[in-house]
């Protein structure tokens, strides 16, 4: 797929501009379906269309396209070191925007590129760029989620060259290409539907669908790709990936080890039963702890020992 795309016009979109997208963009109401039905409510099971993983330095975004009764959608989720996961609800119509947004702040000077709004539906996308001592960053937020509120995921550059969020733009259009190509039939029948009671209403001819070569005529959707195999699980990296493990020793007398979005704390400790160390790991909100008996360090630093000596293919472990 060619990399040439067109540049991002306005500052704000409008709900108009927004309108434009054509009708064979796919639509995005799926994920809708769980806000606007009421309680106790049957919501049609979601099929995943096609899945990609962006690893970003110390992050790794999850971005799942899924189809329902409703339309499509893509669910953007972040997984950082130290936030809670964060998702957004990308409506399928929307895609475009958002990989042309993408490509936007990849391609113009930082000093000219200014934060973008983008109504879709019932909600309201903001795009904003900051700064930190670890680089550039783009902020999305999305705004009216249901009870969810507001919600965003902070996407790093990838260095000067913006090597991230071109990333980001290419999986997009990865996935644009792959929701367009296996978009559910119900939805299609769906927009005939609508478009038949459209035409009535305004007294047109509606056409014989039984003369068509398909339904796919009558909302003139036509694509000259194969139909393929949903694509799943697709992976790229970008940038060296997260920091190397850590050692490091506190005040308090503590060892901290930190490895990737990990951290394992050593405290040595005692009680009624005699002497323990306290090894406690650390992702996110979680943490699990086990408790060693002294008198058994030396047998668990001997297996510490082994376990590393046949990760490294026999040498001797270096402790």
């Amino acid at each position: 797929m060619s990399n040439a795309l067109d540049p991002l016009g306005p500052t704000y979109f409008s709900r108009e501009e927004a309108a434009r997208i054509p009708i064979s963009a796919p639509l995005g109401a799926g994920h809708a379906a769980e806000m606007q039905q009421g309680p106790g409510a049957r919501v049609a099971e979601d099929e995943e269309v096609c899945s990609e993983t962006l690893r970003i330095e110390s992050k790794i975004f999850f971005c799942d396209a899924k189809a329902n009764s409703r339309g499509l959608y893509l669910k953007i989720s972040e997984k950082g070191t130290n936030r809670e996961r964060s998702t957004i609800i990308v409506p399928g119509q929307s895609l475009p925007w958002f990989r042309e947004l993408f490509n936007y702040y990849a391609t113009t000077e930082p000093s000219l590129a200014t934060a973008k709004e983008f109504p879709v539906e019932s909600k309201v996308f903001y795009w904003s760029v900051g700064d930190n001592p670890r680089g550039r960053y783009l902020r999305i937020s999305e705004s009216g989620a249901g009870p969810r509120g507001r919600s965003s995921i902070i996407v790093p550059s990838g260095g000067a060259d913006c090597s991230a969020w071109l990333a980001f733009r290419s999986v997009l259009a990865r996935i644009e290409a792959q929701t367009t190509e296996v978009a559910p039939v119900q939805l299609q029948l769906d927009r005939l539907t609508e478009l038949e009671s459209h035409l009535a209403s305004l007294g047109a001819h509606i056409p014989d669908l039984a003369q068509t070569t398909s339904y796919f005529d009558a909302l003139a959707i036509s694509s000259t790709r194969p139909m393929q195999v949903p694509a799943l699980g697709q992976e790229t990296v970008v940038g060296p990936g997260p920091s190397p493990p850590t050692l490091v020793s506190t005040d308090s007398g503590s060892r901290i080890v930190r490895a990737g979005h990990k951290r394992y704390f050593f405290d040595l400790g005692s009680n009624n039963k005699g002497q323990y160390l306290r090894i406690t790991e650390v992702a996110g909100q979680d943490r699990i702890a086990i408790i060693v008996p002294a008198e058994a360090l030396p047998q668990f630093y001997h297996a510490v020992g082994l376990c590393l000596e046949e990760r490294q293919g026999g040498r001797p472990p270096m402790m």
